[in-house]
């Protein structure tokens, strides 16, 4: 159901975003507009396709990851930073046990 309302919002408002200009009273502020929902809508769309996997996301990561995000936004010179911290929250995770691996001792 969300993923519904997320993908129908995306439609209404890239909609509204290619028919703002064509308005006959079109001016600075519709160009302003329209660039807002061209932007918005096109996150939406990107959401609406990512949203089974979001769902099936945990909490803390959804969150750790959306504060990365804003950081890197406003502070685009901690990239590399973030790049070096992502590449070991990748190896230092948390391995899952295969099936056929327990009861079994290493070496």
């Amino acid at each position: 159901m969300l993923r519904t309302k997320v993908g129908i919002l995306a439609i209404v408002l890239l909609a509204t975003a290619v028919l703002l200009p064509l308005a006959p009273q079109a001016g600075d502020d519709t160009a302003l507009w329209a660039a807002a929902c061209q932007r918005v809508g096109f996150v939406l769309a990107v959401l609406w396709l990512a949203l089974p996997e979001l769902q099936r996301m945990s909490p803390w990561y959804a969150v750790a990851t959306i504060g990365v995000l804003f950081v890197l936004a406003r502070f685009p010179r901690y990239l590399v930073a973030a790049v070096v911290v992502a590449i070991l929250f990748l190896f230092l995770r948390p391995r899952m046990n295969s099936p056929g691996s327990r009861g079994r001792r290493a070496g």
